[in-house]
């Protein structure tokens, strides 16, 4: 085994996790295969990247920490999803997106 097996081994095993989690979330979730795609994608980069931090805070073990991460990255995801249309922001955001670039205000 060489030196890049070893770093594809250690990568594999802090990302693993954190895929297998989402990949439960998915399971059970009642969402349509448009939204699972970026759920799955949302959760598996929040337990990438959220892994370490997370599990150096609250002392859990590093693997499940990830676990926790992919799954609960898909329910927060998906809660944001639902606020941001029961508020309706795409409107506002697209305004504003619109002021701040200069272009003219779209008539309704």
């Amino acid at each position: 085994m060489n030196m890049s097996d070893n770093n594809v081994n250690a990568e594999l095993s802090k990302i693993a996790p954190g895929i297998l989690g989402a990949f439960v979330a998915l399971l059970l979730s009642h969402e349509t295969w448009q939204r699972k795609v970026p759920l799955f994608l949302a959760g598996s980069i929040a337990a990438r990247f959220g892994t370490l931090d997370v599990s150096r805070i609250t002392g859990l073990d590093v693997g499940f920490t990830g676990f926790l991460l992919g799954v609960f990255g898909i329910a927060i995801l998906n809660k944001i999803f639902e606020l941001w249309t029961t508020l309706e922001l795409a409107p506002i955001l697209r305004d504003a997106l619109r002021k701040v670039l200069g272009l003219p205000q779209k008539e309704e």
